[in-house]
């Protein structure tokens, strides 16, 4: 790292700067499918409103908490908590704005 200051250059070590990948939407399930809830991992690029929403095998919307009001970032939520979710198929949606992101998992027992 050189850094030039009144006209004269210092110079430094080596020095690194981390880079986060492009701020998109994003959703992904954490938990595994022996659990019965979903531990729901999701990015927001920005505050504007946002939701988060949990549908089971028939289309039926299961859970669907508000994920705006988190802000902007990285999230972890837990849906079906206590081990309330019966086993089966569900789908995850996250959506803001136009934007709209899917994730399926699964619960067993």
């Amino acid at each position: 790292l050189t850094v030039i200051e009144a006209g004269e250059e210092t110079h430094f070590g080596e020095a690194w700067v981390d880079v986060p990948p492009s701020a998109k939407l994003a959703l992904s399930i954490r938990s595994g499918p022996a659990a019965r809830e979903f531990e729901v991992e999701f990015f927001l690029p920005d505050a504007s409103p946002a939701r988060l929403e949990m549908f089971d095998g028939r289309g039926r919307r299961v859970a669907g908490p508000e994920a705006g009001a988190l802000g902007a970032g990285s999230h972890v939520v837990t849906l079906g908590a206590r081990g309330t979710m019966p086993p089966g198929a569900y789908l995850l949606r996250l959506s803001q704005g136009a934007r709209t992101v899917t994730a399926r998992g699964t619960i067993l027992r």
